[in-house]
């Protein structure tokens, strides 16, 4: 073989390496010195819930896993515990964790758990070829249609598109209401209710819509509450609206938990099931994010055994710790004895 050859060939091999580097640095996001450290954040949420005894069905919306369904973060690796449940995933409106039990008099514990520890992902969804479908249009007394076509009208002179239009819709709603905002309004205090209005009012303008539910992974708080949003479709692409300021997007270090507007828990023999949600804040190293099993480290140092068979320690309180040399917020979580 010529030297010529030979050159070329190592050029084209060490091309070949060099792409595959800059592929796994820029797209995967692996790092590039050792020790780099990254943020992975485990979440916990507790289905509490009363058995009256008898056949027991509680469903329970959890994140996605596929690209764009927790838009800025994945799901690296999750655990539920169900003792005497059977467990299944099931799609209805989301992916729903489905737990179920023939005779719930049995069952050793009213709560059930899932875990899933979540690191940053900036990979992007592809474009939406479908239109979705319409959400169920509003069914209004004539004094109430009246009021919307008002607003309607009112954004329809201030918007030059789908989502300009929509955002000063929902602005409408935000601060002093006028006569016609009041009147609609009424009955719909949580902003959950306004979500759902949003969606059934933009169907009487042929505009896809939907909620998206979720929290902030940062902040002293360590107990959550999901927060929703509107989102609305146009040209292929959905468009997030905060409810209470009409601005677009989420907020930073946000985690979209659920695409619906459905209540995220339901169980049949309790129909005031509630879940308790709890973030700790962690750091690992890098390359952990793409080896899930090695994040076991980190819940072992920091919680107690997620499936332990006698005594289960969940996390309902949290203190706020500043590292003399790191700038992150670390959650170390008060535990709290429940039977499982």
């Amino acid at each position: 073989m010529k030297k010529s050859a030979l050159y070329i060939l190592a050029l084209l091999i060490a091309a070949i390496g060099l792409a595959g580097m800059v592929y796994k640095w820029r797209v995967l996001k692996f790092p590039l010195v050792p020790n780099q450290k990254a943020e992975v954040w485990t979440v916990e949420a507790k289905v509490l819930f009363k058995s009256a005894g008898g056949p027991n069905t509680v469903l329970f919306y959890v994140p996605g896993k596929s690209i764009g369904d927790t838009p800025g973060f994945t799901i690296a690796e999750e655990n539920l515990v169900s003792r005497g449940y059977s467990q299944d995933f099931t799609k209805e409106d989301g992916r729903v964790s489905e737990w179920t039990m023939r005779d719930s008099r049995v069952a050793n514990s009213n709560a059930l758990y899932y875990r899933a520890d979540v690191v940053r992902d900036n990979r992007e969804a592809d474009r939406i070829e479908n239109t979705p479908k319409l959400a169920t249009p509003l069914e209004l007394d004539p004094l109430g249609q009246a009021a919307l076509e008002t607003l309607f009208e009112l954004s329809q002179k201030e918007s030059a598109d789908v989502v300009t239009f929509s955002r000063n819709f929902v602005r409408r709603f935000a601060g002093e209401l006028s006569d016609e905002a009041e009147i609609l309004a009424q009955g719909r205090d949580t902003l959950i209710d306004r979500a759902r209005f949003f969606t059934q009012a933009l169907a009487a303008r042929k505009i896809p819509a939907r909620v998206a539910q979720g929290f902030n992974l940062t902040g002293k708080e360590a107990n959550k509450e999901l927060v929703p949003f509107l989102q609305v479709f146009d040209n292929g692409v959905w468009t997030t609206i905060d409810l209470s300021t009409a601005d677009k997007g989420f907020p930073d270090d946000f985690l979209v938990w659920t695409k619906t507007a459905q209540p995220v828990v339901s169980v049949t023999s309790d129909p005031d099931a509630r879940v308790e949600f709890v973030v700790i804040e962690n750091l690992t190293d890098a390359l952990d994010q793409f080896f899930p099993a090695q994040l076991a480290g980190i819940r072992s140092s920091k919680l107690q055994n997620f499936a332990d068979g006698s005594t289960r320690s969940f996390c309902d309180a949290a203190v706020a710790q500043r590292g003399r040399h790191q700038n992150l917020w670390y959650f170390y979580a008060r535990a709290d004895r429940a039977r499982v």
